[in-house]
């Protein structure tokens, strides 16, 4: 294998990895079309990592690798409160800014992971486009810098929780509240996409509604900026459930394929549940398979969320919205009416 080929094997090994042991084999299958040889070497790699029952390529949890700084201990300007989250690549502090007198939330990259180029990658697509960026529905990032070799960020305490658990709790309030947030995420993405930058991994858990009603757009970690004549990206940026159809197929990532994952967000967020009952499911039927209405009429939405749902999950890109700063005109009819 060439290296473009190895990173593609490393890739659907990767995301392979992600899924319940059940969906592993289907995955490849279905990925790997009929690459026999490409789909034998990811087998081959899963078979070795079940029988090492290890982490292998898997990032483990922060927590199990790297001790967290003690609470009241200093970085800088920054004294430590409390942990308030913790990822495969990073611990995330509760802090206050001396200097500045006011809490923060301050992102720490794990020292496990200080030699992979991967992550470090990612730590800095994340600060170089949330700093290109300033919009009230888009999380703010004050500073940056590093502590003995760690890279940190520095960013607005957010306080709530993201979507993913919204929808799962039944805390998204009516029609008219979900309409609300959908306009906020519409109006963030389309001043990322002005700005010249794609997301390229719109889900629930990448947005936060604070306790004011202000939601936030967060998570660069796989963004883009949109260059002419530059591919953007491997084929597995970004998460497989809220993936458009044209990705897997290898296409580059566009405008398109955002509004795509936020078509399937919104199905999430008005209907209450996921659109792909499960993993299996998903990749049985095809990703980007039609969304099933069922239980958008069941929740009893205007036929005008529905179509604009139905719109931007459409399988042909060009008969998708034409950017979200439509969708969110097309939303704010919606909330007009609902007002009346």
């Amino acid at each position: 294998m060439g290296p473009d080929r190895d990173q593609l094997r490393d890739e659907i090994l990767e995301e392979a990895m992600s899924l319940p042991p059940g969906d592993r084999r289907v995955f490849v299958k279905r990925i790997c079309m009929s690459d026999e040889e490409l789909e034998a070497e990811v087998l081959r790699l899963l078979e070795l990592h079940d029988d090492m029952q290890s982490g292998f390529l898997e990032c483990p949890p922060a927590s199990e690798v790297t001790e967290p700084l003690a609470d009241g201990s200093r970085l800088e300007r920054y004294q430590i409160e409390s942990v308030i989250g913790r990822g495969g690549m990073a611990i995330v502090y509760r802090a206050k800014d001396t200097i500045a007198a006011r809490l923060v939330a301050l992102k720490l990259i794990s020292t496990s992971f200080l030699d992979q180029r991967e992550v470090q990658r990612r730590f800095l697509i994340e600060l170089g486009t949330m700093q290109r960026v300033h919009h009230e529905n888009i999380v703010s990032v004050y500073d940056s810098g590093e502590h003995e070799g760690q890279p940190f960020i520095v960013m607005e305490l957010l306080n709530g929780e993201d979507l993913g658990r919204a929808i799962k709790s039944g805390n998204c309030g009516g029609i008219a509240a979900r309409v609300k947030i959908a306009r906020q995420i519409a109006a963030a993405l389309s001043h990322v996409h002005a700005a010249g930058i794609l997301h390229r991994d719109v889900k629930p858990s990448n947005v936060f509604l604070e306790d004011s009603g202000l939601v936030k757009l967060m998570d660069f970690g796989v963004s883009r900026l949109l260059e002419p004549g530059v591919s953007h990206g491997s084929t597995f940026a970004g998460t497989l459930q809220y993936m458009a159809p044209e990705r897997v197929s290898g296409a580059p990532a566009t405008r398109a394929t955002d509004i795509y994952s936020f078509g399937v967000l919104l199905y999430e967020l008005f209907a209450g549940s996921t659109a792909a009952a499960s993993m299996a499911a998903l990749l049985e039927e095809g990703i980007g398979g039609s969304i099933s209405v069922e239980a958008l009429e069941s929740a009893g939405l205007p036929s005008a969320i529905i179509q604009i749902i139905i719109d931007a999950t459409s399988k042909d890109p060009a008969a998708r919205p034409s950017s979200c700063a439509k969708l969110e005109t097309q939303l704010a009819v919606v909330s007009a009416g609902s007002a009346r």
